[in-house]
């Protein structure tokens, strides 16, 4: 009713009402047209301030000859969009000033081959041999935090679907297993030499750097830069640059120990922590050291040490045991005489 009399009012402030307004017998009035096909059939655009539906369920329905959308609050609690196609679809960036939530069920669905996040344009793709997602391999997916649907629940790769690689810095686990099934491996040998590879590894003590993927490249390029600065340094100036190097090397000392604890106090992991250099394990047991062309990091795999510490104590124990048994002999020969 609205939307009719807003026609009326138009066409009463038009001197040529007839040649825009055609009323037919049987009850179609046509703005435009002399031919209406529906009970208002406009030919041109039609505007007005408010629209309002009415029926079952008081929307606004929207008709093409390929379907219809009804769009409007059905009911007190929500607003509606409904439609007689299988689906939505939006040519256009669609925004949410809040949350998707399903309405039924817990289960909500990207019925898609590929989804796209706006921030990088990442892809999650669906696996076309399953109704999961995953995010697109050849990009970074960044995540604050991933849990399982409950807790004690869920996986992180399977047997057949491992990952190459991971890093972090904290890692914090109740249980941990690494595969040592007997049927998994071939050409078992035992260890030998054990304890003569064991004592020549050195543990150190250790700070790791505030960025570890730092390489020691720059480093020592700067530290032979200053090195041959300071030597120039002290054949132009003689004992008087060297007297000020001194004093510039403890002021820089000093000021070190002072960013170091305060470094600490910032993050304590970095700091005291015990262990080896991969660099210098991998001249003596190369096989626990990996080296990580992409990143140009080394890392150790100190639980491959563990069987070589066992069979190095058990040689050890086997000389102590010797040795007893001598001390044992020379004793008895002792007591004889």
């Amino acid at each position: 009713m609205t939307i009719f009399c807003v026609i009326l009012f138009t066409l009463a402030m038009s001197t040529d009402v007839a040649a825009q307004i055609e009323v037919k017998s049987n009850g179609r009035v046509g703005v435009g047209t002399a031919s209406p096909a529906y009970k208002t059939d406009v030919n041109g655009t039609l505007r007005a301030t408010e629209f309002r539906g009415k029926g079952s369920s008081n929307t606004i329905r929207l008709r093409t000859p390929s379907g219809y959308m009804d769009a409007g609050p059905a009911n007190s609690s929500w607003s509606h969009f409904f439609t007689d196609r299988p689906m939505f679809w939006f040519s256009k960036e669609v925004r949410v000033n809040g949350h998707l939530r399903p309405y039924s069920s817990n289960n909500f669905y990207l019925g898609a081959s590929s989804l796209y996040y706006k921030e990088t344009w990442s892809a999650i793709y669906k696996d076309g041999n399953s109704s999961s997602y995953y995010c697109d391999p050849s990009s970074v997916s960044r995540f604050n935090y991933s849990l399982p649907r409950a807790d004690n629940t869920g996986y992180c790769g399977t047997s057949a679907s491992t990952w190459n690689y991971g890093y972090f810095r904290s890692l914090y686990r109740q249980y941990e297993y690494s595969l040592s099934d007997a049927r998994t491996k071939e050409n078992i040998r035992n260890i030998s030499g054990a304890l003569a590879l064991i004592m020549q590894l050195d543990g150190k003590l250790y700070d790791f750097k505030a960025d570890p993927t730092e390489t020691a490249t720059a480093a020592t390029t700067a530290s032979a830069t200053t090195d041959d600065a300071q030597f120039i340094a002290s054949g132009v100036e003689g004992e008087v640059a060297l007297t000020s190097n001194n004093d510039e090397n403890i002021l820089a000392a000093d000021q070190a120990e002072i960013d170091r604890t305060q470094a600490q106090k910032e993050d304590r992991r970095r700091f005291d922590n015990y262990g080896f250099l991969a660099q210098d394990v991998q001249k003596v047991i190369p096989a626990v050291v990996d080296y990580n062309e992409t990143e140009d990091l080394y890392a150790l795999s100190y639980t491959q040490l563990v069987p070589i510490l066992v069979e190095a104590m058990k040689e050890q124990q086997k000389q102590i045991d010797a040795q007893q048994q001598q001390i044992e002999a020379l004793i008895q020969k002792l007591e004889q005489k």
